[in-house]
């Protein structure tokens, strides 16, 4: 990224002061040193519409640092959010503009990489800006665009109701906040963990000036720190743990319904973690407030809010299914609109065009699913079992022509323009990967 003389100036601040400190022979905590106070200094001057706080967290094996944002905020955008992801139609750069207006982060760090002789600490203050300016990459550029394909992927298969209670139902979004920020801590994102240089994703935030120091931190203390090269994934591994995440969240619906004693359990669980920092806490606590106001510190639930919780989250299921049975039987899905989605489908170019397909696709034949049920009912046969229903479906020919565009659309390559540059390191001599 190129950044004025200005802006680069001020990351110097924030170099200086590290190197500062690495010079002081004083053994004062990273916490309690000036590198926190120069940072909350800077960073509004870098992007002043935002604000950082900066907190250092002790945890059992480095995590280098990772930046989030504010809970509040973040559940308050949350529907705006869904509501991008669930419409096919908008694409990374609405999510991102939609992700982008949260002002108020939270920047984690590890103290390791201030701590003299542990095999995490940075050699110079370069270094370390280098590994800010990485974490907000990711936040503000290569997160968010892999999460809105990941997220669609992962929803492929979920019901045109399940997507609108992600979307409008208020208990269910503080549910679903991890999955936005599952993945946000320092890791290099790699196309191959056996090719001899790697790429690493989501440096667009990355200066020029600091890119070398980037690539001397990871060489020389990622990768050649056992506990450290475990954040090397590859690409594959990262989308994955995205869709786990937000199958997670779209469990939690079901769990709510039928199993809140299990949501409460894991969320006790993922609280007493020994990974789980304040701000985890923080968010898990803020979601035992939708079960039931339950407590997670105390393990304690209210049994009047926890009544009255479930009261307002069974309204909440009941408005949304019928709203989607609303739009489901009102779907027109004639020759005229398979014709004009084949057509679409012979310029696919993009991971979000051809999402965009599959998920008219599934869409147009659960509302045909839908439609045949509700023509069954009208003749008189009651409801219809899921033999009928299949029965129904394999007879129509809207279904098999949308089974074939289908299989059609999953062939297609496409070829996505990445919209960030890389930065490449080369693995260290012996490095197994």
């Amino acid at each position: 990224m190129k950044m004025t003389s200005h802006e680069v100036g001020l990351l110097r601040i924030i170099s200086d002061s590290v190197d500062e400190y690495l010079r002081n022979k004083s053994m004062v905590k990273p916490e309690k040193s000036s590198v926190t106070k120069t940072m909350e200094m800077v960073l509004p001057k870098l992007l002043p519409t935002y604000h950082f706080k900066v907190f250092w967290h002790y945890t059992k094996q480095p995590f280098i640092a990772c930046i989030r944002p504010d809970i509040d905020e973040l559940s308050k955008k949350s529907a705006e959010l869904v509501n991008v992801l669930n419409d096919p139609k908008k694409g990374s750069q609405e999510y991102l503009e939609k992700w982008c207006e949260i002002k108020n982060w939270e920047i984690t760090l590890d103290p390791r990489i201030l701590t003299k002789g542990h095999p995490c600490c940075v050699d110079s203050g370069d270094e370390f800006v280098a590994i800010i300016c990485h974490e907000i990459g990711h936040v503000f550029n290569r997160d968010p665009i892999a999460f809105i394909v990941n997220y669609r992927t992962a929803m492929l298969n979920a019901s045109k109701a399940e997507r609108m209670m992600m979307s409008k139902s208020p208990i269910i979004r503080k549910l679903i906040l991890p999955m936005f920020v599952h993945t946000e801590q320092f890791k290099l994102i790699v196309k191959t963990r056996n090719a001899a240089e790697i790429e690493i994703a989501a440096d667009a935030y990355v200066p020029p000036e600091f890119a070398p120091a980037l690539v001397s931190y990871i060489e020389h203390h990622v990768l050649t720190t056992p506990e450290t090269n475990k954040m090397v994934i590859d690409k594959e591994t990262f989308d994955g743990e995205q869709q786990l995440a937000v199958n997670y969240s779209r469990s939690t619906i079901d769990l709510m319904k039928r199993r809140r004693d299990v949501l409460k359990k894991q969320i006790n669980a993922q609280y007493h973690s020994p990974d789980s920092d304040n701000y985890l806490k923080r968010m898990l606590a803020f979601m035992g407030k939708a079960v039931g106001h339950y407590d997670p510190n105390t393990d304690q639930s209210s049994v009047l809010s926890e009544a009255l919780d479930i009261k307002q989250f069974e309204r909440e299921c009941n408005r949304v299914a019928m709203e989607a049975v609303s739009v489901l039987e009102a779907t027109k899905i004639t020759d005229r609109e398979l014709t004009m989605l084949e057509v679409e489908a012979e310029s696919i170019e993009t991971t979000d065009d051809k999402l965009w397909i599959i998920q008219t696709i599934y869409d147009y034949l659960e509302a045909i699913s839908e439609q045949q049920a509700k023509r069954y009912k009208k003749m008189g046969n009651g409801k219809p079992s899921k033999a009928d229903i299949d029965q129904m479906m394999a007879n129509d020919a809207r279904v098999d022509r949308l089974n074939k565009l289908r299989a059609k659309v999953m062939a297609t390559k496409v070829h996505d323009m990445e919209d960030h540059y890389g930065v490449f390191v080369r693995y260290p001599r012996g490095y197994e990967g």
